[in-house]
C-alpha cells in the first residue's frame, strides 16, 4: 500500500490517499534523504519514499513503482497524459 500526500501534484492526478503499487526496490530512499532536495509525494507502509516532486520546476515527478505494468489503473493514463502534455 502506498500513502499519497494530499498537498501534491500526484494526489491531484490520482485523487486517492492510498493505492496499491508494484514496487520492486533494489535501492531505497528515506524521507530524510529526499526532503532536502524534493518534496515526498508518497511513501510505502514501511516509510520508504515511493515518489517525489520538485515544486520549484514546471513539472518534475519521480515515481519508483512500475506504471508500465499497471495499465488497468485509470490514474496511470492521467499520469502519462500529464507527462506528455508538459513535455
Amino acid at each position: 500500500m502506498n500513502k499519497i500526500e494530499k498537498d501534491t501534484e500526484l494526489y491531484k492526478l490520482i485523487e486517492k490517499e492510498k493505492i496499491d503499487v508494484n514496487s520492486i526496490h533494489s535501492m531505497i530512499a528515506t524521507k530524510e534523504l529526499v526532503e532536502p532536495y524534493a518534496k515526498t509525494s508518497s511513501y510505502s507502509e514501511d516509510g520508504l519514499v515511493e515518489s517525489f516532486e520538485l515544486t520549484n520546476k514546471k513539472f518534475v515527478m519521480g515515481i519508483k513503482w512500475h506504471l508500465e505494468l499497471l495499465f488497468n489503473e485509470k490514474y496511470v493514463d492521467r499520469l502519462f497524459e500529464k507527462f506528455i502534455n508538459e513535455c
